[in-house]
């Protein structure tokens, strides 16, 4: 069976992301969508893929950047994906 996550995850806490949020970013929904994706990983690796949109506010009111940049998913020690914008 495939299964793909739709979420909202963010890189690490010091990335440029979270550094130009003007609120407080979303930590519970964070934490715990990335628990459901790891839990995913470990058993479907193959079968799973995860659409993602962090939840860092709208542009300009609760973000600084009106783009997104992409980056990288290391998940254990691998790169485990890309998260492109377009």
């Amino acid at each position: 069976m495939k299964v793909a996550m739709i979420c909202g995850l963010h890189p690490s806490n010091d990335s440029e992301l979270i550094k130009k949020s003007i609120i407080m970013p979303q930590y519970a929904a964070h934490r715990t969508a990335a628990a459901l994706a790891e839990g995913f990983y470990l058993h479907m690796q193959d079968d799973f893929t995860i659409l993602n949109i962090p939840f860092v506010g709208s542009y300009p009111k609760q973000h600084k950047m009106l783009h997104v940049p992409s980056y990288e998913w290391v998940f254990m020690g691998e790169k485990t994906g890309t998260d492109n914008r377009f």
